[in-house]
């Protein structure tokens, strides 16, 4: 994939919100594979090259508008956060962390209003913006990091409205 997608050219550069959910699942599943000899040092340095490029993409493409983001903001944020967690050691990370608990808490009250139902007024946006939100909440938990206390509130109630419209 990587030798046949350029950055930034493509499909797979059209939209910074898939940029982010990719360059995630590529983190967790290196996280299951890198302990295993399967994987070469060439290809190592290749993936961490690709995935920081990911994170330069992803900052200088943020899905934001002041007068309203949606679901593909927090996706971009979110993204930038697993990286900031799993590579620890770019120049940027502190910087991406620090931006993305930010923002993701910000987005929290955006969003997502007192009773956790998500403003864009659908399930199925809603159950997307829950994923996200919830895995950043739980990487950063692992990582030792913390979330105001009111995006985890807003974050229960969020489950709390899903179990709602689970028949």
């Amino acid at each position: 994939w990587i030798n046949n997608n350029r950055v930034g050219f493509g499909v797979n550069w059209a939209c910074t919100m898939d940029i982010a959910i990719r360059v995630a699942n590529w983190l967790v599943a290196m996280e299951y594979f890198n302990n295993d000899d399967i994987l070469s040092n060439d290809f190592k340095q290749k993936f961490y090259t690709s995935v920081y490029e990911h994170g330069q993409f992803i900052g200088r493409h943020l899905e934001y508008s002041p007068a309203l983001t949606t679901n593909h903001y927090i996706a971009d944020v979110a993204g930038l956060f697993f990286l900031a967690i799993y590579c620890p050691l770019f120049e940027e990370s502190k910087e991406w962390r620090d931006f993305a608990m930010r923002e993701l808490a910000q987005e929290m009250q955006k969003q997502v209003y007192p009773d956790g139902c998500n403003f864009e007024a659908s399930t199925s946006y809603h159950r997307l913006a829950l994923e996200m939100f919830f895995y950043c909440e739980l990487l950063a938990e692992i990582a030792g990091l913390s979330f105001p206390h009111v995006f985890k509130e807003r974050l229960r109630k969020m489950f709390e409205f899903s179990l709602y419209c689970i028949k």
